[in-house]
């Protein structure tokens, strides 16, 4: 007599932990912030060298803590984009068959 075939047992996923699901929506909501962020220091860098050239005084200090604070949010940024890839990259790796 021919055996039966067995149905294909399904395998069963690993839930994601609740702390993760929760904390990437709000990772997420930093990216907007942090551009402004960006967007309003290139701004003062920007005052900084128009006091400087109208010979105010001033403008040394705007663009010295403009550019401290530029290098600072292009750390954060570099992590954030760390943080992204890797999110991605295993969301692909995922979705492979």
């Amino acid at each position: 007599m021919p055996r039966r075939r067995r149905a294909p047992v399904k395998r069963l996923r690993a839930q994601k932990t609740a702390r993760r699901a929760e904390s990437f929506p709000l990772i997420l909501r930093i990216e907007e912030p942090l551009t402004d962020a960006i967007n309003y220091v290139q701004a003062l860098y920007l005052m900084g060298f128009g006091l400087i050239s109208h010979h105010e005084a001033g403008g040394d200090a705007i663009v010295a803590l403009a550019q401290e604070t530029g290098q600072r949010l292009e750390a954060v940024k570099e992590i954030w984009n760390e943080m992204l890839g890797k999110e991605r990259r295993s969301r692909s790796l995922k979705r492979r068959p």
